[in-house]
């Protein structure tokens, strides 16, 4: 830059010289051509000044040059400040791009330059932390093939030498192992230099740039691990959508339809071409007026979902109920780019509700009223018996060896005998009196206002006859005296003999052969054995076993000493509620340890009864009892209480805070005000709700599943986490899981027990693993017993497990010892 200044200089010097020169000479020489060429000139007044007007033009060249000379010297500066301005920020620039191509290669990109002829790899620092080494000497630690997959090697060095043969440059994704062990992908690229020279960005190894015509690679190293998970999560979302059951559209912002899975054209009708840039509301099926999509978008732009049921209108003009729900997909900067909509096709799902409706309160087979239905209706009937005084009986009629029909024609043949026996029954007793399937072979019957007279089923009335004997074996199995249960009794006796001729009459096959089967009565009578619905039941079944003893096809009043059995289980029902009010009942803690840490973070609590006289009584034997006579009810809201308490004393002591998990039962779930007995125990116990994990089996889900889902957003609602125990053995339903708020599926120990040796259960247990954690939902496997099982389930992800690998439940006692040692031990 200083030599083009001096040269410009000189430049003007010489310019300045020669105009000087040129000046003077001419004014000098001025004078002589105007006597040669105008010789009258200096005759002329005046002619005496060209001496003086001689020295002014020389003063006026001078000056002229000088001011001409100053002039070019300021532009000359000018521009030369203009160039140094240019090249400083050029330079500036220079410099941040090297900054910026150096933090670069320093970040997410290492640089390698191999020469093989010289056995050399010289490297970026960059590289360094792309394999997360550890130590001082990364020229004598690293070696680069051995860290390379070994199903990598062979494709990386031929690529290499490929380029290095043709000079075209190469790009292969290899796995390497870093120093932490963990292995990952990486994208290198290479080619052959052109002049041969190592980039400033190459260290390590340090060395002179190779000579011209040394055969040579350089190229870059950069960690594609994250974008590869990336990538196949993306891969994994589009097999989702596309290979889901239910119809997946996608919407610009102005609604028209961008995109539409295998599922949605084929449960409309319509191909994707006719769909893609069409509204959807070509689907309207016009049973929706305005305010229901006005109601749906108002919802749909302040939340940004809404979900609910609507119905729609297929191609072929079909109008069908579909389950959708819309959310909205919102750019950086807050606005609504897409809208994305899924439904499920629910027609059958209503067509099976009206079902269940039905088969909720009747037998499938007899379409008679379900034991359920027919408890229910017997509740209410003994509650206006009460108030009125009302005689009434409860009349079982059990088949005589039924079993024999079923083992010698088939099951098929057995239930068309079955339904033929229900048929003559019901028309024995006529459309007014509640008859109900109470078991397979078992059907039951209501009679009502007995000794009232007219009050009969009608086929009993040709039964009359007989019903001053039945009086007599009312009198001598009950002690009533009183005319009118005499009346009462010999009116229900009645019914028996018809219901036991109804059902002797035999059924025809259409090949022409016959089936008969007898049938046992047993009876019992309100208020004369029995005063609740339960206890009518309980009598008239005992009664049936008292039939039987007497002989096939008889019929039996109900007497307390007819089986041992009865007995038993009616005064195992006592002791269980004694046991109840008492404080016989205790509760044992089985730990849940996370798999990854070690540590126990919850515990399953288990309800157990020691009988001061018996000991131990198995769960097995009393909780079959509690379910069936009504006891789980308040057994169940005191498990509640109980573990909260216990739950909050651990906090109070100190202890680390553990989840408390506890199993509901069906009918505990369905039957009691679960929901409220779970916030009063927490509101009194003060044990936060979010320590509480409520177990739900997936039959008490499946049984009313709109009723279940209530109950769990209300107990959502409180903060209690909720989880699906012994999954995979039930109604498994993937619709299910999604609808209902759940926090924990627990793989049942049935598919742990031979981990990993079976290959059903490897892959059952893998499914279920990989299946709650893409609906975000945690896993715990039950039963846990060998260390191979939980290497097993640590290797495919599970997040925790219970089982007695760890410890078998314990008392409460022993359980904070437990955890307490924990708490030590780290």
């Amino acid at each position: 830059m200083d030599s083009k200044a001096a040269r410009a200089g000189r430049a003007v010097g010489w310019g300045l010289l020669i105009y000087l020169a040129v000046g003077t000479a001419w004014v000098l020489a001025g004078g002589a051509l105007l006597d040669r060429w105008a010789p009258g000139f200096a005759a002329q007044p005046g002619g005496a000044l060209r001496g003086p007007a001689a020295l002014a033009g020389l003063l006026w060249v001078l000056a002229s040059g000088a001011l001409g000379a100053g002039w070019l010297l300021r532009r000359q500066r000018a521009d030369a400040r203009q160039r140094t301005d240019a090249a400083r920020a050029a330079q500036t620039a220079l410099q941040r791009s090297e900054a910026r191509l150096r933090l670069a290669l320093e970040g997410g990109v290492g640089v390698w330059d191999w020469r093989p002829g010289q056995r050399r790899l010289d490297f970026s620092a960059g590289l360094q932390r792309l394999l997360r080494y550890p130590g001082e000497d990364f020229d004598q630690d690293f070696a680069l093939l051995p860290r390379v997959h070994r199903g990598d090697r062979r494709w990386l060095v031929a690529a290499a030498r490929a380029a290095l043969a043709s000079g075209e440059p190469f790009a292969e994704s290899v796995r390497l192992r870093c120093f932490d062990g963990e292995v990952r992908w990486f994208l290198v690229r290479g080619r052959r230099p052109v002049d041969g020279a190592a980039g400033d960005a190459v260290q390590g190894r340090a060395s002179p740039s190779a000579a011209p015509g040394i055969a040579r690679l350089a190229g870059t190293l950069a960690d594609e691990t994250s974008a590869r998970r990336e990538a196949e999560r993306s891969r994994l979302a589009a097999t989702v959508v596309d290979n889901t059951t239910e119809g997946v559209l996608v919407t610009d912002a102005a609604s028209r339809i961008l995109s539409v899975n295998a599922a949605f054209t084929r449960l409309v009708g319509y191909t994707e071409a006719e769909l893609l840039g069409q509204n959807p509301r070509l689907l309207k099926s016009g049973r929706h007026g305005p305010g229901f999509y006005r109601s749906m978008w108002e919802a749909l732009q302040r939340t940004g979902h809404w979900r609910g049921e609507i119905w729609n209108r297929r191609k072929n003009g079909e109008v069908f109920p579909e389950r959708m729900s819309m959310s909205c997909v919102r750019d950086a900067s807050g606005a609504i780019t897409h809208y994305v909509c899924m439904f499920a096709d629910i027609s059958e799902e209503k067509a099976q509700f009206g079902r269940l409706e039905f088969m909720a309160h009747h037998d499938a087979l007899t379409t008679l009223a379900n034991r359920s239905h027919f408890a229910q209706q017997l509740e209410s009937a003994v509650q206006a018996a009460e108030a009125s005084g009302e005689r009434m009986a409860v009349l079982l009629l059990n088949l005589d060896r039924f079993k024999d029909v079923n083992d010698s024609y088939g099951h098929a043949i057995g239930d068309q005998v079955l339904q033929h026996i229900a048929r003559r029954v019901q028309a024995a007793m006529g459309d007014d009196v509640l008859i109900g399937r109470m078991a397979g072979d078992e059907l039951g019957v209501l009679a009502r206002r007995l000794g009232e007279g007219g009050g009969n089923p009608p086929a009993a009335a040709g039964a009359a006859a007989s019903a001053a004997s039945a009086a007599s074996a009312a009198s001598a199995a009950s002690a009533a005296s009183a005319a009118d249960d005499m009346a009462g009794a010999g009116e229900a006796a009645a019914v028996a003999q018809a219901m036991i001729a109804a059902a002797g009459e035999p059924w025809r096959s259409p090949e022409g052969f016959e089936v008969v089967a007898g049938a046992s009565v047993g009876i019992c009578l309100f208020p004369a054995h029995a005063a609740t619905a339960q206890s009518l039941l309980q009598g008239a079944h005992a009664a049936v076993y008292g039939a039987k003893a007497r002989g096939r096809g008889a019929w039996c009043f109900f007497d307390e000493g007819l089986t041992a059995a009865a007995r038993e289980r009616i005064a195992l029902e006592a002791r269980l509620r004694r046991a109840l009010a008492l404080g016989h009942l205790q509760m044992h803690y089985q730990p849940q340890v996370d798999i990854a840490s070690g540590r126990i973070v919850g515990a399953e609590a288990l309800v157990r009864w020691v009988d001061p006289d018996e000991g131990p009584v198995a769960p097995a034997r009393f909780i079959p009892v509690a379910e069936s006579s009504g006891v789980i009810g308040p057994m169940g809201e005191w498990v509640v209480r109980e573990v909260c308490r216990q739950g909050r004393a651990w906090l109070d002591a100190g202890l680390a805070p553990v989840t408390l998990a506890l199993n509901v039962s069906p009918r505990q779930f369905h039957l009691t005000d679960l929901v409220g007995g779970v916030e009063n125990a927490l509101q009194h116990s003060g044990f936060p709700a979010s320590g509480l994990e409520l177990e739900i089996t997936e039959g008490a889900l499946a049984e009313r599943p709109e009723e279940a889902r209530q109950v769990l957003l209300r107990l959502r609602a409180l903060g209690v986490r909720m989880a699906v125990d012994d999954f995979g053995t039930g109604y498994s339903s993937l619709a299910h899981l999604k609808r209902f708020p759940i926090d924990v599926l627990k793989i049942d120990r049935g598919f742990i027990r031979d981990l990993p040796q079976s290959t059903d259960d490897t892959a059952i247990c893998t499914a279920i693993i990989a299946l709650g954690h893409s609906l975000g939902l945690s896993v715990l496997a039950e039963g846990v017993e060998t260390e191979a099982q939980l290497a097993f389930l640590k290797a495919r992800g599970c997040d925790s497990f219970q089982g007695y690998l760890c410890a078998r439940p314990l008392p409460a006692g022993a359980f904070a010892d437990l955890l307490r040692s924990q708490a030590g031990a780290h």
